[in-house]
């Protein structure tokens, strides 16, 4: 959270905002280097990191008081006597009648040569806290308006993070330790490295900011309207001065990206493009695109148990500032609002969505004219849309993209170029095969191949000479004929096409069967192409569509791998009857 730049000390008799609490001690710190035996002087001080911050606060103008207990001798007296000038509040500190104050010693090594001496840039401190006031404070100061907000794992004792109270907003523990193994990994805004927290505005994600911004602006009026009677109040609005530049922080997050749209960056263009198309022309589809509104009201404090303890009744949540967020199977990657057509949406992850979108968008747009009418008529309607701090070219942008679009050419038939394994479940790609080969389950679209490559290695094992010249396969040195890696569902599936008669069933391209090596030698790339006749406003026409996966060489049979094995060691299993095999290779066709 920004930090409110004000000189100058505290205000006299102004109700805390800030609420610290810990213990301090007395210090003794030696008047020469060397062991504590050999000391003969101390000057005394006070510490602790507790009225340390307290008194920092104070000075910076921030009303601060001190919760703690000190004994009813002289080093509690100095102690409250000292944190007391730096005008900290100290009514909060109970006198124990009975229990000292803690006290420390500081030992500093030197150069004396005496055997117990630390050594120069050495020092250590000897601590006497055990049965001290402040050990004896308890969960009975909970009805003064206090509570610690800690974070817990298993196995990690609780670590305190930050306190809460009716009079103050939030207060940073002073030493929380080292975070990282209580923190999930979306919490960017914590180094883990340096063991603290960064500014987080540039680093939360939509949602989060969303729900941030509105509890920030609940506080800010909890802290300026009288009217709410929040005991957060106060005449000079001093918690506003705090929370305010971390609301514009957050509005101004995205600046950079929208600089880079002012520039005409080409990435940044592309991106706005993908976001738009994927979520006002995919959004509720079978491609997983889904719509999220946010309401940051509606989950604001009272939903917030802390926040509902410390706060007591909360007022309604202001009005407006709500936003869509649109995600591809759970990952956000465009948020739009009243003001805003599409913006990042900053979540993890967002990068490889927008990659996935440009895939799915890629083939719409080259072969799917129905989609490309209606995307182009989307477009040119959010043109039109009157929407206020748009981005002055966008409208002239979106009519351009929508030209791009109707200018594409119209073709009957559909010819696809897939490589294997996909990434994901391309929605897009199921519905253009459908209509392009009549493949209706999605489970050949994502496994078309057989999980191995077979390569024979021996004499040609096909009746058919045309097959055998387009399996032959050559390594380094020798022939291998490789084995049509289909799998079983397509098997089946070309089977009952052969089957059904019908002109325009789906039929294995012969000629498109191709077994191509690397150029080291390490893996070959199948490629198999299926055709079909289609008739689109009474023309007829061909759909090709052509599947590629690369195998990796290896002695080990498994996923992804090309084996080669002598011809009369393959393995015996069932023929696809459309396969004809020389005599005596006729059971030794391996197929998955």
């Amino acid at each position: 959270m920004p930090r409110q730049d004000t000189p100058g000390p505290a205000r006299p008799g102004a109700p805390p905002t800030a609420v610290c609490v810990g213990e301090s001690m007395a210090v003794l710190l030696p008047d020469r280097p060397g062991p504590l035996e050999a000391v003969e002087n101390f000057r005394m001080s006070v510490g602790g990191a507790e009225s340390n911050v307290a008194g920092t606060l104070a000075a910076l103008g921030v009303p601060t008081a001190w919760i703690s207990r000190v004994g009813d001798d002289g080093f509690g007296r100095r102690l409250l006597a000292e944190v007391s000038a730096r005008g900290v509040d100290v009514s909060g500190v109970t006198v124990d009648p009975h229990r000292p104050t803690g006290l420390y010693l500081k030992e500093v090594g030197g150069a004396t040569g005496h055997r117990h001496d630390l050594g120069p840039g050495h020092s250590r401190l000897h601590y006497h806290r055990r049965g001290s006031a402040a050990a004896a404070l308890s969960p009975a100061r909970a009805p003064d308006g206090l509570w610690a907000f800690t974070l817990h794992g298993e196995g990690i004792p609780a670590r305190p993070v930050a306190l809460l109270s009716r009079a103050m907003a939030v207060v940073p523990a002073a030493d929380p330790g080292d975070l990282a193994p209580l923190l999930p990994p979306c919490v960017t805004w914590y180094d883990r490295a340096q063991r603290r927290f960064l500014d987080p505005c540039a680093l939360l994600c939509e949602r989060d900011a969303a729900f941030l911004a509105a509890r920030l602006a609940l506080l800010c009026r909890l802290n300026e309207q009288p009217s709410l009677r929040s005991p957060l109040y106060d005449p000079a609005a001093g918690l506003c001065g705090v929370l305010r530049p971390f609301l514009e922080d957050l509005a101004h997050a995205r600046d950079a990206w929208r600089a880079s749209l002012s520039r005409g960056d080409a990435q940044a263009l592309d991106d706005l493009r993908t976001r738009i198309l994927a979520a006002h022309t995919l959004a509720d589809t079978a491609a997983g695109i889904r719509e999220e509104t946010l309401h940051p009201g509606e989950a604001d404090p009272a939903a917030n148990p802390l926040l509902r303890v410390v706060l007591g009744p909360v007022p309604p949540a202001a009005e407006g500032g709500d936003c869509v967020l649109s995600s591809l199977e759970g990952t956000a990657f465009a948020c739009r609002s009243a003001y805003c057509l599409t913006e990042p949406a900053r979540s993890r992850g967002e990068a490889d969505a927008l990659a996935r979108l440009k895939r799915e968008l890629s083939l719409l747009e080259q072969h799917d004219a129905a989609w490309r009418g209606r995307a182009a008529a989307t477009l040119r309607e959010l043109a039109a849309a009157d929407r206020p701090g748009l981005w002055p070219r966008l409208p002239d942008l979106l009519r351009d993209w929508a030209d791009e679009l109707d200018r594409q050419p119209q073709a009957a038939g559909c010819t696809l170029d897939i490589s294997y394994p996909l990434d994901g479940r391309p929605a897009a790609l199921c519905a253009l095969l459908r209509d392009a080969l009549g493949m209706e389950d999605v489970s050949l679209v994502q496994q078309p191949f057989s999980d191995a490559l077979l390569l024979l290695d021996g004499p040609p094992p096909f009746a058919d000479e045309t097959l055998n010249t387009a399996c032959r396969v050559t390594l380094g040195a020798r022939a291998c004929y490789a084995v049509p890696p289909l799998s079983p569902g397509l098997c089946a599936w070309l089977m009952d096409a052969a089957d059904a008669d019908d002109s325009c069933a789906p039929r294995l391209d012969l000629s498109g069967l191709r077994f191509l090596p690397a150029a080291d030698g390490r893996s070959v790339e199948a490629q198999l192409r299926v055709r079909r006749r289609v008739h689109s406003g009474g023309e007829a026409a061909e759909s090709a569509v052509t599947l590629r996966r690369t195998y990796t060489l290896g002695d080990v049979l498994q996923t992804g791998a090309a084996i080669v094995l002598p011809a009369g060691e393959a393995p015996c299993v069932t023929v696809w009857p459309n396969v004809r095999l020389s005599p005596g290779l006729w059971k030794r066709y391996f197929l998955h």
